[in-house]
């Protein structure tokens, strides 16, 4: 493809995209502004239903779960140390389950009582990454900014 090609093909695309918005009305005229309350446009999330809370919740786990499970199987992980790994996930999943319950007891679950269980379930994680010392990915390895440097600008040698 020729240079000019690829140059008109740009400038069309950049025409468009402004265009289209201008078009499209939704009826939402704060989201097409961008005035946005969170990544979801003008939708509050919480308070939330406690069934649909609860259940999210465990679907996230059982997402997690099979991910885990996929990994273990990629890395050829020995079933003795893959079933000691899954065994530590369900009963941490237990705990934020439980959390989960107790913080849709009343029927809603309050933007607070949300960040409770998240915070748990981040505890959670970490704990396994710590046993089992599996490392953040791309953190603190290979090349960039910020990849593998101990000191920054203004710190001691």
């Amino acid at each position: 493809m020729s240079r000019w090609m690829k140059v008109a093909l740009v400038a069309l695309g950049l025409s468009v995209v402004p265009v289209s918005y201008a078009l499209a009305d939704n009826g939402d005229a704060a989201v097409a502004q961008g005035a946005k309350d969170g990544k979801k446009g003008n939708k509050k999330h919480f308070p939330m239903n406690g069934d649909q809370f609860v259940e999210k919740v465990d679907a996230r786990m059982a997402k997690s779960k099979t991910r885990i499970d996929a990994k273990l199987d990629h890395k050829k992980v020995p079933a003795d140390k893959q079933k000691e790994i899954l065994s530590e996930f369900d009963r941490g999943s237990a705990k934020i389950h439980a959390a989960a319950v107790v913080a849709a007891k009343d029927g809603t679950v309050t933007a607070d009582e949300a960040k409770s269980v998240r915070s748990l379930a981040k505890e959670t994680r970490k704990a396994m990454r710590e046993k089992y010392g599996i490392a953040k990915e791309g953190k603190g390895e290979g090349k960039g900014k910020k990849k593998g440097h101990k000191k920054g600008k203004g710190q001691p040698a």
